[in-house]
């Protein structure tokens, strides 16, 4: 189902739909996704945690991929190498709010 991601920079009105997921556990997504509007191919990782407050921490990392990148991750049998996602620019989202990070975050 097409999820609006106001945050995301690929358009001005980012909608993105899951082409194609990776891992889904209770506590953990990861997928390729695809604008909708722009065709921008995006990874994305959601990792949750729970709270002492009984509410989830969400932290979710998004990763703007290329054709070149993202056309072999949807094509292969095999969960991809995701190896060059290390040193990329990405949008983090959690509790804290919104920001750029370059390569994969700390907490994942």
């Amino acid at each position: 189902m097409p999820e609006k991601v106001e945050f995301l920079d690929c358009c001005s009105q980012p909608v993105v739909k899951t082409l194609r997921a990776l891992k889904r556990t209770s506590h953990e997504m990861e997928s390729i996704r695809r604008c909708l509007h722009c065709n921008q191919y995006w990874y994305y990782l959601l990792l949750e945690q729970e709270t002492r407050e009984d509410t989830p921490d969400r932290k979710g990392w998004w990763v703007k991929l290329t054709s070149a990148e993202a056309e072999p991750m949807l094509a292969s049998k095999e969960k991809p190498d995701l190896t060059l996602l290390n040193d990329k620019p990405g949008i983090v989202k959690d509790s804290e709010g919104i920001k750029r990070v370059v390569g994969r975050p700390d907490f994942f």
